[in-house]
């Protein structure tokens, strides 16, 4: 393609935009935006861009470009596929984030990923240029280098996790300054658990060599092991307040006295081999209820769970986690089957069959249902979408399971009470009902389908959904507030994350009743939902509960957002006061922001707490002494 022959304007609605002067101009660095149909591009004059076409199909004919007005010194872009955003690296050490408007097609700044004098007081004579920017595989973030070397991570919408600046200029124990690590090359492994890198060092041959001042240089193969919050993969409610961290071999999760307490009691049976212990007893609802979460939430205390070596044999690495809600027990899936974890008997069970294990793939992550593990995933012995439904205290056996047949592939699931909600690949939405009969031998919950919501009018790739949610949140209009405790039960909502904008589709009782289906099983009768309206911009994670509390009922019908580089913004229903009755004219619920110096990963509700998690990188002297290993930073 000569590019003379491209068309660019500041956006797309200018389709005869001027041919500009290429001449000694060539393409620097792109990257294919597949969700987004055209090319990030940096040209050699610092001019970045994007081009595309203007008709149904990719021809060359029709290709047209659209220039970021306020970048004239770009060296690098990476494009993220997940969010639709495009970064580019600039040579004044800054990475500048665009994302395409949707109706005028302009180049739209999100966010910028910048360092500050707070990451390194010197940090404007120590960067340089930006010289690779590399989205994790889940593309939850994003790692950055410089010319002059470093290292610094930032979430998708521009939190900052890691630096190594302060490390990189640092000194040794004996004296010597240390030389910053400069990458040439970096790449994400599988899962976004390791970052490998390509980077230059400068190494004394001996002695002689140090006098005369020459220098050999040397290149190193460096990994980063990374761990990673369970929401950026499996975002459940199954237990949004505990801090749930994945490794490709391992489980991080904090718990306070109270689980600690539980468990001392039956470690000593549980590792000597005896008997496993009573599981259930130990801590139950009453417990939790009358000491409070804080009590057992509220500490610093790292609690690690080496997943069992014969599941990671033909299953590495961990892909999704869940949590169940009384942070009892864990449930992990690989490459195929899963398997699941007590924390009171410290005891996994696995598969006994084989076979049945490698016949299975988690699709659409895994969430917990009381004491049953609910997932989608894909029968590869009858190319079959499937839902399951596994009972914790029965063996892992496929004859113990709950199998329901669906049509297509299963992205994202959740739960909210009794009631399960997937998100399809065919851009629809599934509600599902969860129950067990009383009258019924099999312990097994049996799921029934309740409503279908087709979103294919407002999602352009499926793979643009981040999560979906089923919540009793909602704005006045949506239920009276003379029936509070049944506006709590209900499924009110549904939360939709696409791309980092948040979206609420609200049931409509403003009509009369739609009838469900006829092939519909369940009799009972579900008002269909409105039109769905945007609640909020670059959104990373959303938390919400449906338990209810009389006394703190403003925060258990709140809902919480992380937003990136903006903090978090909370969204709080407005009561009138003392049982008044509200007026029309006055808004029914506020969105409040603020700043937190944490990257939040799990929210107290009662305690309008929010828990979360620092980075800290360790400088170690053998980090590059010629012939010893090197450590790794996770």
């Amino acid at each position: 393609v000569n590019l003379s022959t491209v068309p660019f304007s500041v956006d797309l609605q200018s389709r005869a935009g001027p041919f500009l002067d290429f001449e000694g101009v060539y393409i620097q660095d792109m990257d294919f935006c597949a969700t987004l149909d055209g090319f990030a591009v940096v040209f050699s004059d610092g001019r970045v861009g994007f081009i595309t076409t203007v008709s149904d199909q990719f021809t060359f004919e029709q290709l047209h470009g659209v220039w970021a007005q306020d970048v004239s010194d770009g060296t690098c872009v990476a494009v993220n596929n997940k969010y639709r955003l495009m970064a580019f690296g600039c040579a004044n050490g800054c990475v500048h984030v665009y994302t395409i408007d949707s109706t005028t097609g302009v180049m739209q700044p999100s966010h910028k990923l910048e360092l500050t004098a707070k990451h390194y007081p010197d940090v404007w004579n120590k960067t340089g240029a930006v010289k690779i920017i590399r989205w994790s595989p889940d593309c939850s973030v994003a790692m950055v280098t410089w010319e002059c070397g470093g290292l610094s991570l930032w979430s998708v919408f521009g939190a900052h996790l890691i630096c190594t600046l302060g490390e990189d200029f640092a000194y040794y124990s004996s004296g010597s300054k240390k030389d910053p690590i400069k990458v040439n090359s970096m790449s994400w492994g599988a899962e976004g658990y390791h970052l490998w890198v390509i980077a230059d060092r400068g190494l004394t041959k001996n002695d002689i060599e140090q006098e005369m001042g020459e220098m050999m240089q040397q290149h190193d193969i460096l990994q980063f092991q990374f761990i990673k919050s369970a929401l950026t993969v499996n975002p459940c409610m199954s237990n949004q307040e505990q801090v749930l961290l994945q490794g490709e071999d391992r489980l991080y999760l904090n718990c306070g006295d109270t689980l600690q307490t539980a468990t001392s009691s039956s470690s000593a049976a549980a590792n000597s081999g005896h008997k496993p212990v009573r599981e259930g007893s130990l801590l139950s609802n009453s417990t939790l209820d009358s000491q409070g979460l804080s009590t057992l939430l509220g500490h610093k205390h790292w609690h690690i769970v080496q997943v069992h070596s014969t599941y990671l044999e033909s299953n590495w690495p961990i892909r999704f986690a869940a949590m169940d809600s009384l942070g009892q027990c864990v449930a992990v899936a690989g490459q195929f089957g899963f398997a699941h974890y007590s924390l009171i008997s410290r005891r996994w069970k696995l598969f006994g069959n084989i076979t049945q294990e490698q016949n299975m793939k988690v699709t659409g992550g895994l969430s917990w249902w009381k004491d049953c593990i609910i997932l989608a995933c894909f029968n590869l012995t009858e190319q079959q979408e499937e839902l399951r439904v596994y009972v914790r205290t029965s063996n892992l056996d496929n004859a113990f399971a709950q199998v329901t047949k669906v049509q297509s592939e299963t992205l994202l699931l959740n739960i909210f009470q009794d009631i399960l909600i997937l998100f399809r690949a065919d851009c629809s939405i599934c509600l599902y009902s969860i129950e067990r009969k009383d009258d019924s031998t099999s312990p097994v919950a049996n799921i029934q389908l309740l409503q279908e919501v087709s979103m294919s009018r407002y999602i352009p790739h499926s793979s643009l959904v981040v999560s979906v949610t089923l919540t009793s949140v909602r704005t006045e209009t949506g239920i009276s507030l003379k029936m509070p405790q049944q506006a709590c039960d209900a499924a009110e909502s549904i939360m939709l994350n696409l791309a980092g904008q948040l979206i609420m589709l609200q049931r409509d009782r403003s009509g009369p009743q739609i009838r469900d289906k006829e092939s519909t099983p369940n009799p009972k009768k579900l008002l269909p939902f409105c039109a769905p309206v945007v609640l909020a911009q670059c959104v990373e994670n959303v938390w919400t509960t449906c338990r209810a509390n009389k006394q703190k009922r403003h925060l258990l019908e709140a809902l919480w957002l992380s937003c990136g580089e903006a903090g978090m913004k909370v969204w709080l229903p407005l009561f009138p006061r003392d049982n008044r009755k509200p007026h029309s004219f006055l808004s029914k619920r506020i969105m409040l922001p603020f700043h937190i110096n944490i990257y939040p990963l799990a929210v107290l509700f009662e305690d309008a707490l929010v828990l979360g998690a620092v980075n800290e990188t360790v400088l170690y002297d053998s980090l590059y002494m010629h012939s010893s290993t090197t450590d790794c930073l996770e």
